[in-house]
């Protein structure tokens, strides 16, 4: 009997809960990989390389359009090989990222480690953590998901943070290097002796087989649907679109955080309280909404979301002073934090869990190429115009555009599964 049946016959609940934990630590290795964090690094990878904004951002836009394409590869990965073949793979790819990461000397080696980041820490790792908990948990896959993403979201006001002393204390190498080695030493060790594929692994049901039942809004899906008949629905058109927007959205206020608040007057303290203002709502928005997940229509969950996300994105073209940046963090926090929760929960409840992978890596491409293409034109704006107003100008116009047609993502009928 392997270590994890001997605990799941001790433990008075399911082992899905063991699992939980795994998923969470190997979404935090994705860290490294994300634009938040990255951007730490951008003033000091400028000086150190003399690339101006929009030359980083380029090579950013590139390699992040490469991890989008890995995403759908990554995805078929997980559905053979189960995602603890392939977080154990990840993890060992962060760690050689970041040593890359601490090597770059020229644009060209700078590209293959973002290349190497941007696939292990965008398109796997979360991918990869979501797909381990949606096949140990049905009835309470919201809360749980919500319960995953609340401790993530928890860190996103302390690891650019804490970045940030790393680097002021040893330099952006060394930081780079200590995070990798870090993840490496206590993640490695936690996905090889705990995680398993399914709860079949371990002589369990999904969700243990004991658990009170939790009304839910929408029953599970009928059957199991196929990548190529998921994408003749309308509602993965419609998440899909989604993801590409926040992608966009994110990631190019993210990527050039900094830059953007100095232009109305504000310094990297106020960067700094935002984000940390910014972390507390999106844990809180997971915890919250995965609970009404699993009890009100996802179709009302993901409007309100996108509706937020408009109005933050308002509030941060309006800024000018830190009353309005706290705005943006307060309503966007929460926003992110629904949509997220929302998408997590819609994709095995709506399509099944035998092609969770490819089915899902749909939304994860879509994510990552959005999130590559943004930083590169609001970098050539900066550039161009000295100002970030035009592509937050229209960034909003496309937020409001799509939360009219958000109701529209219902749960698609049983006959376009393919036989």
């Amino acid at each position: 009997m392997t270590l994890p049946a001997r605990i799941a016959t001790r433990l008075p609940v399911s082992y899905g809960w063991v699992i939980l934990v795994v998923a969470t630590a190997i979404h935090l290795v994705s860290y490294p990989g994300q634009s938040v964090v990255i951007a730490v690094y951008n003033p000091s990878l400028r000086a150190a390389l003399g690339l101006s904004h929009g030359d980083l951002a380029g090579i950013y836009m590139v390699a992040t359009l490469i991890a989008g394409g890995m995403a759908l590869v990554i995805g078929a990965a997980i559905d053979r090989f189960g995602v603890r073949s392939v977080s154990i793979v990840a993890v060992v790819a962060m760690l050689g990222a970041c040593v890359l990461m601490s090597r770059v000397s020229s644009a060209l080696t700078l590209f293959v480690a973002f290349v190497l980041l941007r696939v292990v820490g965008h398109s796997c790792l979360p991918m990869v953590a979501d797909n381990a908990v949606a096949m140990w948990f049905n009835r309470r896959l919201g809360s749980v998901t919500g319960i995953k993403n609340m401790a993530i979201a928890g860190c996103i006001g302390i690891v650019p943070a804490l970045n940030m002393w790393l680097i002021k204390c040893y330099g952006w190498r060394l930081a780079f290097t200590v995070q990798g080695v870090f993840f490496a030493v206590t993640v490695l060790p936690m996905v090889g002796l705990f995680l398993r594929n399914r709860p079949a692994d371990v002589g369990e049901t999904i969700d243990g087989g004991s658990e009170a039942a939790v009304t839910i809004a929408e029953p599970p899906a009928a059957a199991d649907f196929t990548a190529g008949a998921a994408i003749r629905t309308r509602a993965c058109w419609l998440i899909i679109l989604f993801s590409s927007l926040r992608g966009v959205m994110w990631a190019g206020i993210a990527f050039h955080i900094i830059p953007l608040f100095a232009s109305r007057g504000l310094t990297g303290a106020d960067v700094a309280t935002t984000l940390v203002v910014f972390g507390i709502c999106l844990a809180l928005s997971q915890l919250f909404g995965g609970f009404v997940a699993d009890r009100l229509p996802l179709p009302l969950l993901l409007t309100l979301a996108q509706g937020m996300i408009a109005v933050g994105c308002f509030c941060l073209l309006q800024m000018s002073s830190m009353s309005l940046a706290l705005a943006f963090a307060v309503v966007v926090g929460i926003g992110e934090g629904l949509g997220f929760i929302t998408v997590a929960t819609l994709w095995p409840r709506y399509y099944g869990r035998r092609h969770l992978g490819k089915i899902r890596s749909l939304g994860m491409a879509a994510l990552v190429i959005g999130s590559s293409v943004s930083p590169y034109l609001f970098g050539i704006a900066y550039d161009a115009w000295n100002s970030f107003d035009r592509p937050l100008t229209i960034l909003t116009i496309l937020c409001v555009i799509l939360t009219v047609f958000m109701p529209l993502t219902t749960m698609p009928k049983a006959r376009y599964i393919s036989p």
